[in-house]
């Protein structure tokens, strides 16, 4: 199921990011949507690496994490 999105750009970013899609033969939705899978996928395995580097386990570990700022979500 694909969801429709309506997102404001700033001035400038869709020049800036338009020749993206031309070099990899992808519309500009579909490499939209491959930069923010790949940036979530990173996002995800950081917090993965940080979380081997914490003594806190548990939810209580996790919830401290995610108040104190240590998770940015």
């Amino acid at each position: 199921m694909i969801e429709k999105f309506v997102i404001r750009l700033p001035k400038g970013l869709r020049n800036k990011i338009k020749h993206l899609p031309e070099q990899n033969r992808r519309s500009m939705d579909s490499e939209i949507i491959m930069v923010l899978e790949k940036l979530l996928q990173q996002n995800l395995a950081d917090m993965a690496s940080e979380f081997a580097g914490r003594k806190e386990t548990g939810l209580s570990g996790t919830v401290w994490l995610f108040c104190s700022g240590s998770i940015n979500m």
